[in-house]
């Protein structure tokens, strides 16, 4: 029913009647579509809110095609290989490629686990299952951050999900690096807190993935202090050390016998696998054309790939001249 319709209907002599009652039915949550307050009602709910946060995962710009553009001293792009200034270092924010796409789809990543957590502790469901998603969740929120943070350094942090169009929500100024950390950190440790010691598959949160993942925030805020000539690069070595080795001696871990055979197709979720990003075919936004443009050249159906990024002479030089099989394999 329409404001007109009720003022129709009701006459003027009761508008103050009729304006009370227009505001309560604008109130009112809406059922005919999807909203925070009818999309997290069950259980079920729930693990789609969790799986809707590892969706997003498979974009490109986050564990697809457009990561080839991270380049580092251990690989460059090949010489027709541009992609907005990326392969000749120039780029700047207006690259859509890489740059661009990285920004908005990471917050995209982290407004659904930020979803996800603010609303499923207001499911009624198994108290432990509850808490465990929510685990989730916050583990992919610290991955995506984690990601942000290496990145673009100081970034906007926002750990309430986005519901509309409000300025408050969407105007966000920047946090330190070192707050950026802080939840990071946060975050990881209610994860290893509250996740389960192994999963079925490694494309679903455990403690050891959290708990590497955390290892490896140490180690990237320790080679920083390190860069910066700081007194707690230290500290933080010695963190992640120990947090490596708490992976390690957990026993869930193993490392492959014959390296080659890390990447054989048949032997994918082996011993070595902490936490993966599975890419499915079949379905929209499923599945990824990464391994048709990092790799050996040659035919993609064989194995091979486009060689769009290759290895540095810098990173040949990392290997033993004896360590034939790591060397060619990497």
């Amino acid at each position: 029913m329409s404001l007109r319709t009720l003022y129709t209907l009701l006459g003027s002599c009761l508008f103050i009647t009729c304006f009370t009652a227009c505001e309560e039915y604008l109130e009112e949550v809406p059922a005919s579509f999807a909203s925070p307050e009818n999309s997290y009602e069950t259980e079920q709910d729930a693990e789609a809110a969790v799986i809707g946060t590892y969706a997003l995962l498979q974009s490109p710009a986050i564990a697809g095609v457009t990561t080839q553009f991270h380049l580092t001293d251990v690989q460059k792009p090949s010489f027709f290989n541009s992609q907005g200034g990326m392969g000749s270092l120039t780029m700047n924010g207006n690259n859509t490629q890489f740059v661009l796409a990285q920004w908005r789809e990471t917050y995209r990543g982290i407004n659904a686990a930020n979803m996800a957590i603010r609303f499923i502790p207001d499911i009624s469901m198994d108290e432990d299952r509850r808490t465990e998603l929510v685990a989730e969740a916050t583990f992919i929120r610290a991955y995506y951050y984690f990601r942000l943070v290496r990145l673009f350094g100081a970034v906007p942090l926002k750990i309430e999900p986005t519901l509309g169009l409000k300025e408050d929500e969407l105007q966000v100024p920047e946090s330190s690096t070192e707050d950026i950390y802080a939840q990071i950190i946060a975050d990881l440790e209610f994860a290893r807190e509250n996740l389960p010691e192994t999963t079925e598959v490694p494309s679903r949160a455990s403690r050891g993935a959290a708990t590497s993942l955390l290892s490896s925030v140490y180690l990237t805020r320790g080679s920083m202090a390190k860069r910066d000539n700081t007194d707690r690069a230290d500290e933080f070595y010695q963190l992640a050390q120990r947090l490596s080795g708490e992976v390690i001696e957990s026993g869930t871990y193993d490392l492959v016998p014959y390296y080659p055979d890390v990447f054989i197709p048949e032997n994918k979720n082996h011993e070595e696998m902490i936490f993966d990003v599975a890419a499915f075919t079949g379905g929209v936004d499923e599945g990824t054309s990464l391994g048709m443009h990092m790799g050996l050249q040659g035919p993609p159906p064989r194995g091979g790939s486009w060689g769009t990024i290759r290895a540095t002479q810098w990173y040949h030089t990392m290997f033993e001249e004896e360590d034939i099989e790591r060397r060619e394999w990497s």
